[in-house]
């Protein structure tokens, strides 16, 4: 089972979320950020989880997330969990094993990195991917492997356009991933 998810933050009034539910540790978490968009990034990604576990009728493994060395996972170990988010997006990803999901604005400032992909660069991408693009590919699907926890296995990338930005996310998993990605309104 492998079940991809994002929303758009600019969707939520998040002047009217309740955040009562949330776990103590994530309210923690969240309550440490001192700039709102990140803040709001993570409400809203914590929002989608609890929607999209409900949506597949998981609603018990909500309660039993814990992570371990970057790593989503509920207690039981049957369902794992990775999350991310760039401006106005964020996605989940949940599965019965490791994956791991990465989302990044396409950016010019990605170029600054490039001696750290000198040994991957040359790989073959289709033609009308621009330089930016190709580096953030690399670097999201590094992301995506280490949340995975994996060396190998299933990946998949998609660009994406929202509200005029272009991102890039990246899939890593050992379930195949039919590249089937719901847009839920929160």
């Amino acid at each position: 089972m492998l079940k991809v998810a994002f929303c758009d933050i600019n969707n939520i009034d998040f002047n009217s979320v309740d955040l009562t539910d949330f776990p103590k540790d994530r309210l923690d978490y969240i309550n440490s950020f001192t700039n709102e968009n990140r803040k709001n990034q993570s409400i809203a990604v914590w929002l989608l989880l609890k929607k999209t576990l409900f949506d597949l009728g998981l609603n018990s493994v909500y309660n039993r997330l814990s992570h371990k060395n970057g790593v989503w996972f509920d207690s039981k170990g049957e369902y794992f969990i990775s999350l991310s988010h760039s401006k106005n997006i964020v996605f989940v990803a949940i599965s019965s094993s490791f994956v791991g999901v990465d989302v990044q604005v396409v950016d010019d400032k990605i170029l600054n990195i490039k001696r750290r992909f000198e040994n991957i660069y040359n790989l073959q991408f289709d033609s009308d991917i621009s330089e930016s693009e190709k580096l953030t590919i690399l670097w999201c699907a590094e992301e995506s492997f280490f949340k995975a926890n994996i060396k190998n296995g299933y990946s998949f990338y998609k660009k994406i356009t929202n509200n005029g930005n272009n991102f890039i996310l990246f899939l890593a998993s050992k379930n195949y991933f039919d590249g089937s990605i719901e847009n839920v309104n929160l």
